[in-house]
């Protein structure tokens, strides 16, 4: 192999390094299109909890609100103050679900780990085709 670069012009090496380059910018492009898509597949899965916590609060709000309070009210507690506890164990609940999800979004690594370190690499392994074998 080494015969065959020896008998390339300069002008076709360079040639021939410039497509390459190119060629690998084109496919370290790719790389980071695909990683970055599965970490947005896995953000969007995570904001689901997110969805499922608010939705648990609305229909919360509007169902077991209701129940709990006539439920405390029927055993003799003032009607404002079941309102009040009723309303905040609710909240609560939701609140958890909405912090489940925001916490496991805040762990993930929203960066093309594959593609940054392969950059990384690509600047060592062009130096190392300058110099030819050794």
């Amino acid at each position: 192999m080494y015969d065959e670069l020896r008998s390339r012009s300069i002008g076709e090496l360079l040639t021939d390094l410039s497509r390459d380059t190119a060629t690998l910018v084109r496919k370290e492009l790719q790389l980071a299109r695909i990683e970055i898509g599965a970490i947005a597949a896995r953000a969007a899965r995570q904001t689901v909890w997110i969805a499922a916590g608010a939705l648990l609060c609305v229909a919360a709000l509007f169902g077991l609100l209701a129940t709990a309070i006539l439920a405390l009210i029927a055993t003799g507690m003032s009607p404002v103050l079941s309102a009040l506890l009723v309303s905040l164990a609710t909240l609560a609940a939701g609140g958890l679900l909405v912090a489940v999800g925001l916490s496991a979004l805040r762990r993930m690594h929203f960066e093309p780990v594959e593609t940054i370190h392969t950059l990384r690499r690509t600047p060592m392994w062009v130096r190392a085709q300058e110099h030819g074998p050794e």
